[in-house]
């Protein structure tokens, strides 16, 4: 049961003339003054009926505007308000919980820590308006939780903000408003809200994520003035984030166009992702793709995207259609378990990471990363999608995977070397022979130096349906080992030598009978 929160509340005391030290007297007050202001936690029992106002369906009455309405265990009937309603705080502590109403009706929450919900599923607030009324009001949804909302959710005066944590999503209906101060913090997981979201103003990202809900354009301006703007820093904070789509392709355009941002830049760019943040894709909820149109310069510093992964959709990836620019050390580092998706002939000048799920070269025939970009293999799959590409040197540090194509043409790969530190090499989807591609629809791997591949590489690298190992053949082309049988040829080939063994016996013992007597 979560604890009562302490409250300040001012309460008149009548006069009188104390018997007792100064000092004693005020600390008697305070602590009177705090037992008063504690908000009590009323628990809904739901075993009389719907209604919220009957004081029999809750452990000690029903709440009062300052008080915790908590939701536990399952009862007999959920809540139903049939006038308008507050509390203080809402915490469902399991899910699968409805809050109601008769009519059209108004539910106020009025303490800072908002509404707790968890368990794995969802919980609903479905009231004709909701309002927020409290400056950094708390919305916490646990992993594997939703909370959404329908009607129109409201703050109740300007300059408020909400603050989402949790790993969860938040759900708003389209018809959210909020005044022109009024701001919306993501600190972690996802909050929903349409498309275009475009309901209230200035929305900072500060490690979770905005889910689009529909197919839409989000155009925000990257700033933190009062005109409807997003940004990843502001003179509170910095944080990562980004974006997610629920029920359509979400297409970003900041500024208003696929102009180029400049990651830990000035001017247009002051308040976009700084040293240190990341840009963020997906969520537990997303289902859909992310076009992030605007192309980025990545600023001198390799930069990382981390793609989160909705293991119950086959459809949620991020794709970067903008061009990812940069001098120096400009460099691309791709975190996360789920799919990131590059269309465009990038530029960038350092090198290229993948630490986590799949980085997938999409777009034209080549040109998807840059010819000299030195590939660390650290953890991930890089899908190269029947592209001819040729990339600088590879460096493996941790068992990742290659995926070739599955088109009947043939797909080379160039690396310019490679290294090992760690880990194994996968080759998946490879058509070939052990001594080399010989005709057209045969893959490559290559190499355009092939004296820096060692032999502790090429007995860590496995093509997909034969044994460990590889060698090079043709000069600088990777190539399987041997053959590995499937189980079934392997006990179709035991089962026929079995049957050869038996029949042989069977005539050399007519050839040779055993001597009698």
């Amino acid at each position: 049961m979560k604890k009562a929160a302490q409250r300040i509340c001012v309460v008149q005391v009548a006069a009188f003339t104390p018997r007792v030290c100064g000092w004693r007297f005020v600390a008697l007050t305070i602590l009177g003054l705090a037992t008063l202001c504690q908000a009590a936690t009323k628990t809904w029992e739901g075993d009389t009926s719907t209604d919220w106002a009957n004081n029999a369906n809750w452990t000690g009455g029903q709440p009062a505007g300052g008080d915790i309405a908590v939701f536990n265990a399952a009862t007999t009937f959920q809540p139903t308000i049939f006038a308008n309603k507050a509390a203080g705080e809402i915490d469902f502590l399991t899910s699968g919980w409805t809050i109601s109403e008769s009519g059209a009706r108004t539910f106020q929450v009025n303490n800072i820590e908002g509404i707790v919900s968890s368990g794995s599923g969802q919980n609903s607030i479905s009231v004709t308006t909701f309002i927020l009324n409290k400056e950094d009001l708390v919305f916490n949804t646990a992993s594997g939780n939703t909370l959404s909302f329908s009607g129109t959710t409201t703050f109740n005066a300007n300059d408020k903000r909400l603050v989402k944590i949790g790993a969860g999503t938040v759900i708003f209906p389209s018809a959210f408003t909020a005044g022109k101060e009024d701001t919306i913090t993501v600190n972690a997981g996802a909050v929903r809200i349409g498309a275009t979201a475009n309901a209230f103003t200035t929305l900072r990202l500060r490690g979770g994520v905005f889910e689009g809900s529909g197919t839409g354009t989000f155009s925000r301006t990257i700033g933190t003035g009062t005109a409807q703007n997003i940004n990843w820093t502001d003179t509170t904070d910095s944080g990562s984030g980004g974006f997610a789509a629920n029920g359509g392709t979400l297409t970003v355009q900041l500024n208003s166009g696929t102009a180029t941002l400049t990651w830990n830049g000035a001017g247009t760019s002051a308040n976009f992702v700084r040293t240190g943040g990341a840009l963020v894709f997906g969520s537990e909820t997303a289902n859909s793709m992310v076009d992030f149109q605007n192309g980025i310069d990545l600023n001198g510093a390799p930069r990382t995207i981390t793609v989160n992964d909705n293991a119950n959709s086959p459809n949620d990836f991020a794709r970067i259609s903008g061009v990812l620019s940069g001098t120096g050390s400009s460099g691309l580092v791709k975190d996360g378990t789920g799919t990131l998706e590059l269309t465009a002939n990038n530029t960038y000048a350092g090198g290229t990471t993948l630490s986590g799920g799949t980085l997938r070269l999409g777009g034209g025939i080549s040109g998807t990363i840059p010819d000299g970009s030195q590939m660390t293999f650290a953890g991930g799959t890089l899908s190269a999608n029947d592209k001819v590409e040729v990339i600088g040197g590879l460096s493996l540090t941790a068992n990742s995977a290659i995926t070739l194509g599955t088109a009947t043409v043939r797909q080379d790969l160039t690396f310019a070397s490679a290294s090992r530190s760690g880990g194994q090499l996968t080759i998946n989807n490879w058509v070939g022979t052990v001594n080399g591609g010989a005709n057209a629809t045969e893959d490559r791997i290559l190499f355009t130096t092939p004296g820096s591949v060692t032999a502790d590489f090429l007995a860590s690298v496995q093509f997909a349906g034969f044994g460990l190992g590889a060698h090079l053949v043709n000069g600088n082309e990777l190539a399987p080992l041997t053959v590995v049988p499937e189980p079934t040829t392997v006990f179709a080939g035991c089962f026929l030598i079995g049957i050869f063994g038996w029949t042989e016996r069977k005539r050399l013992r007519r050839l040779f009978p055993r001597c009698q007597g």
